[in-house]
């Protein structure tokens, strides 16, 4: 357990694990959220058969968009040539890194808070991202969830907008079924200046245009892409190549068993990282492990009260626990020196004895 809240806290401090509302497979009968891995051909739970239903949580998240080139590009890395089977069902869930994220932040009052404050878009085009003159959304998508809107057929304009973080223009939202979404995708970026639908989606709803624009030149898209990307990076705000149906980690499970998440909830300092001398967090003992709609650790109010690490106030700790495939994407590593005391593993050891 402490060495698993070990790899939270370091990927919490690097900006790869974040908190927000997201709408999640929910099983009724564990009272739990569910991997798309775990729901089967039916819609019914792995473990109880139920079926699951669609439910808005605020959960936490790893970054791994941010890695997808990298991890789809290492795949054909020699060393792997007898996992050809493997490899192939990874490339498929990873997909082809032919894109980069972006995450516009939300300019609406009521939307925009700590969890919540910017949506992540999908284009081919990077070149292209300072000319965004709208976003389409689904049905599914949260933004249209917020506002009840249901499109039935019909395009409608949400109340909310978007702010480009490339150059701070204003881009509005829209849900409709007029568009190609890609597959497995709920967001659309309209880019009228790098395509035909989009520009005539522009047109047809009052929407600023630019003439279609391509870059001929292998090296000066290159070169572009770079720019902007790297633009991105330093302002956190994506610039990261992955495929459109590659979504980030949820790691949150509404489980009594499993890695407490060590965060602390202040309504002063807002989520606060768990002191390193106070790991491990353990799990309390409880008289029931199951409760509707809430996590059975909400139920024992000693463990759930404590103080804020940063201000000393009154604070709550995060009820959530950790998937249990956190645990198991690292701890063979454990394995090499089970008894070293200073970090998760040897460095020395892994570096020397493991592929990855």
């Amino acid at each position: 357990i402490r060495w698993t809240q070990e790899l939270f806290l370091k990927l919490f401090e690097a900006g790869l694990v974040y908190q927000k509302e997201a709408l999640v497979n929910w099983d009724p009968v564990d009272q739990t959220v569910l991997a798309d891995e775990q729901v089967d051909e039916n819609g019914n739970s792995w473990r109880s058969g139920a079926h699951v239903e669609k439910k808005l949580l605020k959960q936490w998240f790893i970054r791994t968009t941010q890695f997808a080139k990298e991890l789809y590009d290492g795949l054909n890395d020699s060393v792997l040539h007898d996992w050809k089977d493997i490899i192939k069902l990874q490339k498929h869930w990873i997909g082809e890194c032919d894109g980069v994220n972006f995450y516009f932040k939300i300019n609406n009052v009521s939307l925009k808070n700590s969890e919540n404050d910017s949506v992540t878009v999908w284009t081919r085009r990077p070149e292209h991202i300072e000319k965004v003159r709208f976003v389409a959304v689904n049905d599914s998508h949260l933004l249209a969830l917020k506002e009840n809107v249901k499109t039935n057929g019909n395009t409608i304009k949400l109340n909310v907008e978007l702010i480009n973080p490339i150059n701070g223009e204003l881009v509005p939202v829209f849900v409709t079924e007029e568009l190609k979404f890609e597959p497995l995708s709920d967001c659309y970026v309209g880019i009228p200046s790098a395509s035909e639908e989009a520009l005539q989606f522009a047109e047809k709803y009052g929407l600023k245009t630019d003439p279609l624009n391509t870059v001929d030149n292998p090296d000066d898209l290159t070169e572009k892409q770079k720019v902007i990307c790297d633009k991105a990076k330093l302002l956190k705000a994506g610039g990261h190549w992955s495929s459109a149906k590659l979504r980030d980690w949820l790691i949150s499970r509404q489980r009594f068993w499993g890695t407490p998440i060590p965060i602390i909830h202040c309504k002063k300092c807002g989520s606060v990282p768990v002191d390193r001398g106070d790991l491990p967090v353990k799990l309390p003992k409880l008289s029931q492990l199951s409760r509707k709609d809430k996590s059975p650790l909400q139920d024992d109010s000693s463990w759930l009260n404590t103080t804020c690490p940063s201000c000393g106030g009154d604070a709550t700790r995060e009820t959530d626990t950790m998937d249990t495939f956190v645990d198991s994407s690292w701890y063979f590593l454990r394995y090499l020196d089970p008894k070293y005391s200073r970090e998760m593993f040897s460095k020395d050891k892994a570096f020397k004895m493991t592929p990855v």
